[in-house]
């Protein structure tokens, strides 16, 4: 079975409360602070603060759920904080748009409809053992192909 990222989230803000779950966010966030006034003393290690990271972006991620912050408001800001940024570091991209993974992924889905998930099934998949396009990262753009009449006739 796969869960979506997304899924856990929001299941992890119904059991726990949102308020909680804030309150785990300034927890974990503190938690990678700490890691890397360590790393900046030469104390910390990369893995601790992978670690904190990924912790840190569980809980933004619920944080994002729970404030109902959608995908476009948030790549918005974002990108409005980037390009703010760029100006700071004296390279502007003025018309340039900032793609983010997540944006590359969507535009991915449309490359996924092209190549070899349209007519492969899903025993096929499962003997290839991965993305027949390797566009995404989990199959999440792949879906198998419906079989028509006559492939059932032929199997």
């Amino acid at each position: 079975m796969i869960v979506s990222e997304n899924s856990i989230c929001e299941s992890a803000l119904k059991k726990f409360g949102f308020k909680k779950q804030m309150i785990k966010c300034v927890e974990e966030l503190s938690e990678l602070q700490k890691e890397l006034c360590k790393m900046s003393l030469g104390q910390g290690k990369r893995e601790n603060i992978a670690e904190e990271i990924a912790d840190v972006e569980i809980m933004l991620e619920q944080m994002k759920i729970g404030l109902s912050i959608g995908f476009y408001e948030f790549n918005a800001v974002k990108s409005k904080k980037l390009h703010r940024l760029a100006g700071i570091l004296a390279e502007p991209l003025e018309n340039q748009k900032i793609v983010s993974e997540d944006e590359k992924e969507l535009q991915n889905e449309a490359k996924c409809k092209m190549c070899l998930f349209s007519f492969m099934t899903e025993e096929a998949l499962a003997e290839l053992g991965s993305d027949p396009c390797e566009t995404c990262r989990n199959l999440c753009n792949w879906k198998p192909k419906e079989l028509t009449q006559s492939d059932k006739a032929r199997t």
